[in-house]
């Protein structure tokens, strides 16, 4: 439970630190949104040219694609950064500050 507990604070963490750089947030989620589009369309194209792709449709591949891509996505959204420094705040002590110090007042408002 301890655990999980710790999960959803760096999930929280990372959130919060992506949305005090809204512009940022806004160029990730076209650049991301411009990524899906072009894998659309490079599926659309493949089904031109075939009826079915390893025994799916085109509408299985969308749905598999997507639900790849949404997951993909939430994890770079809410914890990607902060699990990339885990190892070094914990190495050298930052973990417990993270954990426990109050949003910071900009943040709030």
């Amino acid at each position: 439970m301890h655990a999980l507990k710790v999960f959803f604070k760096l999930c929280s963490l990372n959130f919060k630190q992506l949305l005090i750089y809204r512009a940022s947030f806004v160029i990730t989620f076209v650049l991301m949104l411009l990524w899906v589009t072009a894998y659309v369309i490079l599926v659309n194209v493949i089904f031109l040219h075939t009826k079915t792709l390893a025994g799916f449709g085109r509408g299985e591949v969308l749905l598999i694609m997507a639900f790849y891509y949404l997951l993909q996505n939430l994890s770079e959204i809410f914890y990607k950064d902060s699990f990339e420094n885990f190892g070094d705040k914990l190495r050298r002590g930052l973990l417990d500050f993270e954990l426990v110090r109050p949003a910071p007042s900009r943040l709030l408002i």
